[in-house]
């Protein structure tokens, strides 16, 4: 997962292909003609992140490498390209291209570290069980 996502979702978030491609369809099956002013308006705005698609993977797979690298030390420089090269996109990304619709103030961070932790502390006594009976 790791190394699909380093190589393959980089380019892909960066190009925003998916979004052009939708678009480009969208013209062809109702042409600028037959839209209201809204639509048009609601066009011109940049998109904005859909947190709940984006966010639970990269929490996965930072859940799996915390768990598998002390077992499989070969993944921490695949982690590091991951995470390092995810960090470049986002930050590309949240500044220039996509619209922040609303702001939370960090609220969500509170819950999520506490989850993220007792996630991983739960994942490494269970895997220290199944180690030493």
């Amino acid at each position: 997962m790791m190394i699909m996502g380093s190589f393959l979702k980089f380019g892909v978030e960066l190009s925003m292909i998916a979004s052009y491609g939708v678009k480009l369809i969208m013209s062809f099956l109702q042409p600028e003609a037959q839209k209201t002013q809204r639509m048009l308006d609601d066009e011109k705005k940049p998109p904005s992140i859909v947190w709940g698609k984006t966010l639970p993977p990269m929490v996965f797979i930072l859940l799996v490498a915390f768990v598998y690298m002390p077992i499989v030390p070969l993944m921490e420089p695949f982690a590091l390209v991951y995470f390092g090269g995810w960090y470049l996109v986002w930050k590309h990304q949240c500044l220039h291209v996509y619209n922040q619709e609303f702001e939370g103030g960090g609220l969500l961070w509170n819950n999520m570290f506490g989850f993220i932790m007792a996630c991983l502390y739960t994942a490494e006594v269970g895997e220290s069980i199944r180690l030493y009976p």
